[in-house]
């Protein structure tokens, strides 16, 4: 059974029976030196019997993680699984994963609008207790038992917290995908020093190491979980790659009708208005060559 990050596009697979069968005491597979990791059925092949369960779990609008709905779509194609995500509703996902018949999404309820006109330490205690037992509701009550759930953290709190908890009450693993530290971004709305961040920061150490296989998205962030104050042990790294609906556009002619097309949002954005002698001549020299695309970046 492989796990892979984005369908049969991405180079990298996990191989979960093999962290099934080894001992707790040893660290999961680590990547071949050419960057991939063996998997266990040949690609292609059909499988038969019941499909396992996976559980995704997502604090956050389903339809803006991308990340996320292409490992549901490896999960329910590749390893042959029925899919249970549990996230807030909001934008429209990816059509092919909205569609697909062994992917359900069961909407977390938002958090109640009372909480915003409460002081800001109250609130976010009482945000993260409401989500907390809303979280708990998904994963005990109106989901089937899982072999695996797979987190996306931040936000880590309450997740990790309530995704232990239904891990070791239901027997199943748990897969942590890093994309950041959460109190890190904690901190930014926070003053310097605030206590409520060092015990976000003491809360994050302590459970996020305790995830059966950790994934990420770039190698600087496994070097960070290796770190001792982290204690994450072989970190898989798993770097984003564009979903089959991006392909590299090579024709010229596309390529100087998209500029065509984008000319006008340039010259209409105030970042332009400095520059339009500058823009103008840019499109004098490059707007009659097909075979060139310019791409102007302000900041």
């Amino acid at each position: 059974m492989t796990f892979s990050s984005l369908r049969r596009s991405h180079f990298v697979q996990f191989t979960f029976d093999a962290i099934t069968t080894r001992p707790e005491s040893m660290p999961p597979r680590r990547a071949a030196a050419n960057g991939r990791l063996r998997s266990a059925s040949p690609p292609g092949k059909r499988r038969q019997g019941p499909r396992t369960v996976f559980t995704v779990v997502v604090l956050g609008d389903w339809g803006r993680s991308p990340r996320m709905q292409y490992h549901a779509l490896s999960l329910a194609d590749q390893a042959y699984g029925d899919v249970h995500v549990i996230a807030y509703a909001g934008a429209a996902p990816l059509r092919e994963v909205a569609e697909h018949p062994h992917i359900r999404l069961h909407a977390l309820a938002p958090t109640p609008e009372v909480l915003s006109r409460l002081p800001r330490p109250l609130a976010l205690v009482l945000k993260a207790l409401f989500q907390l037992s809303v979280i708990l509701a998904a994963l005990l009550v109106r989901t089937p038992a899982c072999r695996w759930m797979l987190l996306q953290t931040p936000p880590c709190i309450p997740t990790f917290a309530a995704c232990q908890l239904a891990c070791w009450l239901r027997g199943c693993r748990l897969v942590t995908d890093w994309h950041n530290m959460g109190y890190t971004l904690l901190a930014l709305s926070m003053r310097p020093g605030s206590p409520i961040v060092k015990l976000a920061e003491r809360y994050e150490r302590l459970l996020g190491r305790r995830a059966h296989v950790h994934l990420c998205v770039t190698h600087a962030m496994a070097a960070e979980l290796q770190r001792p104050e982290w204690g994450v042990s072989s970190p898989v790294v798993l770097h984003d790659r564009p979903a089959k609906q991006f392909q590299r556009v090579t024709d010229g002619n596309v390529m100087h009708e998209l500029f065509l097309r984008i000319r006008p949002i340039l010259l209409a954005s105030p970042a332009a208005c400095a520059d339009d002698d500058w823009l103008s001549g840019a499109w004098r020299l490059f707007g009659s060559a097909p075979q060139r695309l310019v791409c102007i970046v302000g900041f």
